[in-house]
């Protein structure tokens, strides 16, 4: 996944839920529990690359022991309007899986980034943290 956005293409947007492989790439914020399932934690991140290209991604755990509904939705870059949703899916313990918003060009120029996503867990949900990144090429 973060692999496919080290190169000049950028990755393209999926809704369904995906191994996590980050690299220096990767620029998240912090990780916060989800509703009152413990081990149940989500972040977003934003991935850009020495392209001029950057997408959002969120990041959900499953360390609780049980199975869960997982739902989630990511924001546009710097908007807290929601621009890409992810399938809906029963979410097994014991992983860590992620969801690929639109990857956008954003330019080399120290452009401000930001993003959000919101995450549902059985029926809780929560705005994950800020993620933030002054991109340079």
């Amino acid at each position: 996944m973060a692999s496919l956005l080290v190169g000049t293409q950028p990755a393209f947007a999926s809704a369904n839920w995906q191994e996590v492989k980050t690299n220096s790439n990767w620029h998240c914020g912090d990780t916060e529990s989800v509703g009152a399932e413990r081990g149940f934690k989500a972040q977003t991140c934003i991935v850009a690359n020495s392209s001029g290209y950057a997408q959002q991604v969120v990041v959900v755990s499953n360390f609780s022991g049980y199975a869960v509904w997982l739902d989630a939705s990511i924001t546009e870059l710097n908007k807290k309007l929601p621009a890409h949703n992810c399938n809906g899916t029963t979410f097994q313990s014991g992983f860590q899986r992620a969801c690929l918003g639109q990857s956008v060009y954003v330019g080399c120029n120290g452009t401000n980034l930001y993003s959000w996503s919101n995450v549902e867990i059985s029926g809780y949900t929560k705005q994950t943290a800020e993620a933030v990144h002054r991109h340079y090429c």
